[in-house]
């Protein structure tokens, strides 16, 4: 069935229309394939004006409004004809003939009339526009044109689209620094960005490097750089650079394409629509004269005299009242002679062998980048967060690629795996990245997608590397290793340093998923659920295995099972989501999310659910091994000892200090620092970090232990952070707890004292395999004799 019979009864209505409607005086008309009409409207202003128009009815109207082309003249019948076929290309070879540029707002290269913009893009539902209200809109529009005044555009239109010559083989993407509102007008540098879409057609993208301007007082300033796309693409900023500086350098890489220079000024509006030079000089000064002399004196104008094409760009506020930028090419027409040295009379005559195309230019900032994530992940928040990558397998790259596109600042990758042939059928990467380290392999995806955040990949062993080297101390990390033995060694290291870990993993085929936190010290960990799980506590979900999806092989002890891509993917998006609302919330209720489509043990799902998530909050577990406290140490510091650090913390200013700490275990589970030392003769000291004299340090506690036996043992550390908090760092934390497990230390609860830089102390112990905790300390005045 023809499409237009579908709607015969709107179809006679519009051609009811278009034969008496009182503005527009139809001439002909035809309806094959689709329907046209060609006629004049009728505009009454201080004149009568006849304009030719053409309507054209596209296949799928009423749901794609109609068409309507200015016209030089009114088409004949059988020009009209030959359109209703639907034949494109008989269609502009008829409409180049007969269209009519008017070269304002509002009309297409083709000579088409935007007249729908200023509608509510936002509707939810579609608008059906008939022919009276298009003809009308176009009438009001072409009497602002008598009158000098065109109605008010939707903030949404683009400028570029009403230029009536465009450029088809290039793209410009420009950074933040050329939207610098401080300078007025200069020159800028674009280098290529090397793109699929060049090598597939022909089209090439260029990227802004520098700008250099003037300020409004005349001066100039600096050039401002931007080396962002150089970490992104296969692009050498620094190769850029020589260009710009070397003048050798800089026109090989012009005419070879690789480098754009080009002038730039800022005009105080936004310009209309033009076709041609001359017009283009109007914008730069009102007085003609002025003009000539503001573009004799560009670097664009000296390069007319040495290269077949040159480049201009005019910043200003758009309707929203944000600067925008519009970049032209100028073409030197055949044939049209070089002229050397051209004098100021000669401009004219010069810009008239050269056209005049626009050039597709879109701004590249952080915000813009980021804004079809408005509202739903807030970007100057998620900037500013750490988040580490541990595994990054099918389902480790998805989540990956969900938390870049919400633009987390930081990403840091651990794999200590290559993508193998059969990964890229589940993972993020393809066979593009075969053998790749599967760190490096996501980390490259992820910034290719988004590189206004940082990106850092560890092709390491989590068993053998420091996890303060992976997971940062005001970070968090994610683990979707599915590897029981070392998502159990990674929890204990995480709980010992205070790490926050969200674990995810893909259960019975990619039917279920299990997501939890673990906050140390808050939430249930990973030994946590074990011992949940072996008493058979209500608290925890017990998600058999499905006996049909078995271990298909194992890659390096790496346990495979078959999954679904797609239930990968949707279990790597509700992970996303949940970690997007942690960071963005302080409403933390719950720790543990159960994913599943099937009906399974305690989850049930109704005949009309098709999926759900539960939401738990699973304490620790009071037995726990490692995150449970059983009883605190408690600490007590001599006060001659506490008197002694404080003067050493005040004499040594800005830079850190510190020492051991000597004393004894009591009873009732007391700790007594009886003596501290100071750094030592040879110990490093700087503003950041402190490393005391370890010779020094023995000998002192030697001496205590000769003279007063188990009451002057080695019990832990002091030192101050003059800069910081007094919180234990990364660095603090790896120590004690090293502390905690050498033989030759002789203590498992090691005990730190820290100082601020206002002098308020820190109390802090580190149970060896446990998480550290703070704990009370009280000054006395008695000494070990006493006790």
């Amino acid at each position: 069935m023809s499409w237009n019979l579908k709607y015969p009864d709107w179809y006679k209505d519009e051609i009811k229309e278009l034969s008496s409607n009182s503005i527009y005086n139809e001439r002909h008309r035809h309806f094959e394939n689709i329907l046209v009409s060609t006629g004049e409207l009728l505009i009454r202003t201080k004149n009568f004006n006849k304009y030719p128009i053409l309507i054209v009815y596209p296949k799928i109207t009423p749901f794609k409004t109609p068409k309507i082309y200015i016209l030089s003249e009114i088409l004949t019948k059988e020009e009209v004809e030959i359109i209703s076929k639907g034949d494109n290309n008989k269609f502009y070879e008829v409409i180049h003939k007969k269209k009519k540029l008017i070269y304002l707002r509002h009309q297409m290269y083709d000579g088409e009339v935007c007249f729908i913009e200023s509608d509510n893009i936002y509707n939810n539902k579609p608008e059906i526009f008939h022919i009276s209200d298009i003809l009308n809109r176009v009438r009001k529009w072409l009497v602002g044109i008598d009158r000098g005044k065109i109605p008010d555009d939707n903030a949404e239109v683009e400028l570029f689209f009403h230029f009536p010559l465009k450029t088809d083989d290039l793209n410009i993407l420009l950074p933040e620094i050329f939207y610098n509102p401080k300078l007025v007008n200069g020159e800028f540098y674009l280098h290529k960005f090397d793109t699929v879409q060049e090598r597939l057609i022909n089209k090439k993208t260029f990227v802004g490097v520098q700008i250099v301007g003037q300020l409004e007082s005349g001066l100039s300033s600096e050039p401002i750089t931007d080396n962002m796309f150089s970490k992104v693409v296969n692009t050498n900023f620094s190769q850029s650079l020589d260009y710009i500086l070397k003048k050798d350098m800089l026109e090989d890489a012009i005419k070879k394409e690789e480098v754009i220079e080009g002038s730039w000024w800022d005009i105080n509006q936004e310009p209309q629509p033009f076709g041609n030079t001359e017009d283009f000089l109007k914008l730069l000064h009102t007085n003609e004269d002025e003009a000539i002399k503001i573009f004799y004196s560009s670097q664009v104008f000296k390069n007319l005299a040495k290269y077949s094409m040159g480049y201009i760009g005019l910043r200003f506020r758009n309707r929203r009242g944000d600067l925008e930028w519009a970049i032209f090419r100028l073409i030197k027409k055949e044939d049209a002679p070089f002229i050397l040295n051209p004098s100021l009379n000669e401009t004219i005559e010069i810009l008239k062998n050269y056209t005049l195309r626009i050039v597709k230019t879109d701004l590249f900032s952080d915000k813009q980048h980021h804004l079809r994530n408005f509202k739903r992940a807030n970007r100057k928040l998620l900037s500013k967060q750490v988040i580490s990558m541990v595994g990054c397998g099918a389902l480790g790259s998805e989540i990956s690629d969900c938390l870049g596109k919400a633009g987390i600042g930081n990403l840091i990758f651990v794999d200590n795996q290559n993508i193998e042939p059969g990964n890229p059928i589940r993972h993020l990467c393809g066979l593009e990245k075969l053998y790749y380290p599967k760190s490096i392999a996501v980390g490259m995806h992820i910034f290719e997608h988004n590189p206004f955040i940082e990106v850092k990949t560890l092709f390491d062993d989590i068993t053998i590397i420091n996890i303060n080297d992976y997971i940062l101390n005001d970070g968090i990390a994610v683990s979707s290793l599915a590897n029981d033995n070392i998502e159990a060694y990674l929890n204990e290291q995480a709980i010992i340093n205070n790490k926050t870990i969200f674990y995810s993993r893909v259960l019975r085929g990619g039917k279920v998923g299990r997501i939890f936190r673990v906050i140390p010290g808050v939430d249930a960990c990973f030994r946590c659920l074990l011992q949940y799980k072996l008493e058979e506590n209500k608290l925890f979900f017990n998600i058999p295995e499905d006996e049909q999806y078995p271990t298909l092989l194992n890659e390096c002890n790496n346990p495979i099972r078959p999954a679904s891509a797609a239930d990968i993917k949707l279990i790597a998006s509700i992970t996303s989501r949940i970690i997007i609302d942690h960071l963005q919330s302080e409403n933390n209720n719950y720790n543990h999310w159960i994913y599943s489509s099937e009906s399974i043990d305690k989850f049930v799902l109704n005949d009309n659910e098709l999926m759900s998530i539960k939401k738990l909050f699973i304490p620790t577990h009071p037995n726990c091994p490692i995150c449970s406290v059983r009883e605190k140490v408690k600490v007590r510091i001599a006060k001659k000892v506490y008197e002694f650090m404080k003067a050493e913390v005040v004499e040594t200013k800005n830079i850190e200090t510190g020492g051991i700490l000597i004393g004894f275990k009591g009873k009732n589970n007391c700790v007594y620092v009886i003596n501290a030392t100071g750094p030592g003769p040879k110990a490093v000291r700087t503003e950041i970090w402190f490393e005391r004299d370890i010779e020094y340090c023995q000998k002192i506690l030697n001496e205590e232990y000769e003279k007063f036996g188990d009451k002057s043992i080695y019990i832990g550390e002091w030192h101050c952070h003059p800069s910081r908090s007094n919180k234990p760092s990364n660095r603090d934390l790896l120590s004690l707890s090293e502390i905690a497990e050498a033989e030759n230390y002789l203590v498992d609860e090691p005990v730190m004292l820290i100082f601020s830089n206002d002098l308020k102390l820190n109390c802090t112990v580190h149970p060896i395999g446990k998480k550290y905790y703070e704990t009370d300390f009280e000054i006395i005045e008695s000494d070990r004799n006493e006790i």
